[in-house]
């Protein structure tokens, strides 16, 4: 029996650029040959403490691949300085340190005789960053003294190129933000698409608004975005964890009666805690997610 499945096609482009992620329909697809057996048979599967879940079968978006950086919102955040010739009398915060609103960072003195001391009080919650005067230091009108800002939610900034198909890119839409191939992403929403190409890079700018209260991504950090670009067609998913060897030819390993399989495996994209594979596993089998570690090391049938 053939069963009818999606793939990716993958897209490479220049560095920078975006990857698009398109489903096709082949007219069917078996499981790959294993490249190795490994019997679990006496026990072994007791002793591995093995345990497996079925590939399932769902549907899922093709994906477009946005490469952006993570900036702070531009009403969380603000530089601090002083319009008159001055001195640093004291300095309340350094770099680093969370503050409130209004509360006082600095004390300084106007070097016009006879001035009050005035305080320097925070314009907004958030994290002192940059450079920090020191007490005693003279400050010059328009001196940057503070810089600060608020990270608990912040804008990605994402370039798409003039070869993708914009009309895929819609304000509001559902963005996942991509730390790496092991940490969990980050929800996010499309907030602006600008109106045109950068002359220069001949790129569009897609501004993606992400919540941060855990503090995982930090300005100028570079991310990839993943933009659901198009109806969703049938995967097959199994567990980011079962994945092995994904610096180089990724694999998992199959239950099959009282052995394991080996299979080498092509990645789709992932979603969450799952990875799509596109071709190497069929719907139901029994993917290995506990145990299979150890069995990278165990001697093949016939060997």
């Amino acid at each position: 029996m053939y069963i009818i499945l999606a793939f990716l096609l993958l897209i490479p482009l220049s560095a920078l650029a975006h990857e698009g992620h398109d489903h096709a329909a082949p007219p069917g697809v078996e499981a790959a040959t294993p490249a190795v057996v490994i019997s679990l048979a006496g026990g072994r599967a007791q002793t591995l403490d093995i345990k497996t879940v079925p590939a399932h079968l769902v549907e899922v978006a093709p994906m477009l691949q946005v490469y952006g950086r993570v900036a702070a919102l531009p009403e969380r955040q603000a530089l601090v300085s002083t319009r008159f010739a001055a001195r640093a009398v004291e300095v309340l915060a350094q770099a680093g340190q969370g503050v409130k609103k209004d509360h006082v960072i600095a004390r300084i003195e106007s070097l016009v005789f006879g001035s009050d001391i005035v305080e320097i009080k925070a314009p907004i919650d958030g994290i002192i960053t940059g450079a920090v005067p020191v007490a005693g230091q003279a400050l010059a009108p328009a001196d940057r003294l503070f810089e600060v800002i608020d990270l608990s939610e912040v804008l990605i900034i994402g370039q798409v190129y003039e070869d993708a198909d914009f009309s895929r890119l819609k304000v509001g839409q559902m963005a996942q933000i991509n730390l790496s191939t092991t940490a969990s992403p980050i929800a996010g929403r499309i907030e602006r698409i600008d109106p045109s190409l950068d002359e220069n890079s001949r790129a569009r700018n897609v501004y993606i608004r992400a919540e941060n209260s855990e503090g995982r991504l930090l300005r100028n950090m570079l991310v990839t975005v993943s933009i659901a670009s198009g109806d969703a067609l049938p995967a097959i998913l199994v567990p980011h964890t079962s994945v092995l060897g994904r610096d180089g030819e990724p694999f998992v390993f199959v239950k099959v009666g009282e052995t394991a399989e080996r299979r080498s495996v092509k990645l789709g994209v992932r979603l969450g805690d799952e990875q799509e594979i596109i071709t190497g596993v069929l719907p139901d089998e029994e993917v290995i997610i506990q145990g299979h570690y150890q069995l990278q090391f165990a001697p093949a049938l016939g060997k």
